[in-house]
């Protein structure tokens, strides 16, 4: 024989509740109400909910976020891993001694040296390896919160600079080879600089050099 247990049923009866889309949030305003023993009765409406973004919140998703200098990242194209180790944000001092033939850059401006470490996922020696002229190396750019545009490395380039990945070489899958790459920026974009993969429908992921 079943004995029937008695139960308390509360269930929200009415509550409101506002989207905000800026902010991915939901909040309740107004008034709240549940039913108690047959009986609607006001509550206090639940508390705001903030709705997290993954997406927006990811490491290295966006500029206010990115990875931290030092971090390995695979590409979301899964063709590289890029590990950056170290940036020169006035490394003109280093270039000057790797080569006389070199020349200072202009006035107001700085050559940024960065070491990374990257590992090539691509095809045996093909398409969008090294030897097309580091192909993919064209897509990792530099912004600065100064200026706000995109710098490229080789454009106007550092002139000749020791360990240079940007030279060119041929990869089969699964090399790693380490060097540096020099962007040419504004001496006022130096110290905010990132760099970001522009390879892709958007921009990202992006990488600290500080």
């Amino acid at each position: 024989m079943r004995r029937a247990m008695p139960l308390l049923a509360v269930a929200i009866a009415a509550c409101t509740l506002t989207a905000v889309a800026t902010g991915a949030q939901t909040t309740a305003p107004g008034s709240c109400f549940a039913k108690l023993g047959g009986k609607i009765v006001s509550i206090v409406c639940p508390a705001k909910i903030k709705l997290a973004s993954l997406v927006s919140n990811a490491a290295g998703a966006a500029r206010t976020n990115p990875y931290p200098l030092g971090q390995t990242v695979l590409l979301p194209t899964g063709t590289w891993k890029f590990q950056f180790q170290a940036a020169n944000t006035n490394a003109w001092s280093v270039i000057s001694a790797f080569s006389a033939k070199n020349t200072a850059p202009p006035a107001g401006t700085v050559d940024v040296l960065v070491t990374l470490t990257a590992t090539y996922f691509g095809y045996e020696g093909g398409a969008g390896g090294f030897g097309g002229g580091f192909t993919d190396f064209t897509n990792l750019k530099a912004v600065g919160t100064v200026h706000n545009v995109s710098y490229v490395w080789n454009k106007p380039g550092c002139g000749t600079i020791p360990n240079d990945l940007g030279s060119g070489s041929s990869l089969t899958a699964g090399a790693i080879v380490t060097g540096n790459l020099c962007f040419q920026v504004p001496a006022d974009d130096a110290a905010s600089l990132e760099l970001f993969w522009d390879g892709g429908t958007s921009k990202g992921p992006f990488f600290a050099l500080h």
